[in-house]
């Protein structure tokens, strides 16, 4: 009997891919123990390490994807729009606020552009910008957003 890939949900066995053209086929096997190919029917399907990862959510590689990490409430979406257009940046969200990220050129504007950045990331991945008069003016922002807000509360 196959065993489905979500049957072993949890457990530590790679399943890995062999194609033949377009079809391809996932076989569970211990990991460093998978053969090189398989045969199903007389055919010869050969290892495809691509397609190992295809079906995985930023995989590197993976896009164009919708980002959680980037996303912004969704009555929120216009004003992050105007952000990034002021700064020249195409931006694209979905009615939930995720961000459509199409390539790692883009996620890398588009982070930085609203001071994100990967901590553990290399070159070609965003990184923390120091720009000490941005960050005072988006503080004191914050500030009078929260003193507006206590003042509207009757505090």
């Amino acid at each position: 009997m196959a065993v489905t890939h979500s049957e072993l949900e949890g457990e530590q066995v790679p399943f890995y891919s062999y194609s033949r053209g377009e079809e391809v086929i996932e076989r569970f096997y211990d990991m460093g123990k998978q053969p090189e190919f398989i045969k199903r029917r007389g055919r010869k399907y050969f290892r495809d390490i691509a397609a190992d990862h295809r079906h995985f959510r930023n995989t590197p590689g993976n896009y164009p994807y919708w980002s959680d990490a980037l996303a912004v409430p969704p009555d929120d979406i216009q004003r992050t729009t105007e952000l990034y257009r002021k700064k020249g940046i195409s931006a694209t969200f979905n009615r939930e606020g995720q961000l459509l990220i199409e390539g790692p050129r883009q996620r890398k504007r588009l982070a930085e552009a609203r001071g994100f950045y990967d901590r553990n990331g290399g070159y070609s991945d965003p990184s923390l910008k120091y720009d000490l008069e941005e960050l005072k003016a988006i503080e004191a922002e914050k500030s009078r957003e929260i003193i507006d807000g206590l003042r509207e509360l009757g505090l």
